[in-house]
């Protein structure tokens, strides 16, 4: 049995949505990690964000720093996933995509919970967070080991069925 892509878009291919913003490695990237952490535990909106962005940009650039604290990590961004502010959510579900994406296997571990926050955020009314949840899953699905993003998948997508929202939009199989 072979996995494929259900869809087609690039992988690099921006959403809509993305922020524009250019991001570049940190002088200090352990110093921002810490501050990261401070920022995500403000009570002003737009601090956490520029925590999550913070985030990205280690993960992008610095990868080696979070993989001790990756737990931690996503502790923090999947509580900004659900976070009311559609623009945090969203920002938080990239980010979400961006750890996927960089750090690779290393997110194995935290799969099957990760995954679980962005199926209920996929069933959202709000499109751009929608839209950032399917580049999200794509990311898991072209990073992380195949078996465990389909396990990931398989487990909460049956529950999230249930619900009535769709299972495994990411996968066909021949």
């Amino acid at each position: 049995m072979q996995l494929a892509c259900a869809d087609e878009m690039p992988l690099d291919t921006p959403s809509k949505h993305e922020d524009k913003s250019v991001f570049f490695p940190f002088a200090h990237p352990h110093s921002a990690l810490d501050q990261s952490f401070k920022l995500l535990r403000s009570d002003n909106w737009e601090n956490r964000m520029e925590g999550l962005n913070s985030i990205r940009r280690l993960a992008q650039f610095h990868p080696n720093v979070l993989t001790p604290k990756l737990h931690s990590i996503c502790l923090v961004v999947v509580q900004e996933v659900q976070n009311l502010r559609s623009q945090v959510s969203r920002v938080a579900v990239a980010t979400l995509g961006e750890l996927y994406h960089h750090l690779q296997h290393a997110m194995d571990p935290e799969l099957d919970w990760t995954s679980k926050t962005l199926l209920q955020k996929a069933g959202e009314s709000n499109r751009s967070i929608r839209e950032e949840v399917d580049v999200a899953l794509r990311h898991m699905r072209h990073s992380c080991t195949p078996s465990c993003a389909l396990k990931a998948l398989i487990n909460r997508g049956l529950r999230w069925a249930g619900q009535g929202g769709g299972v495994l939009a990411h996968y066909t199989f021949l």
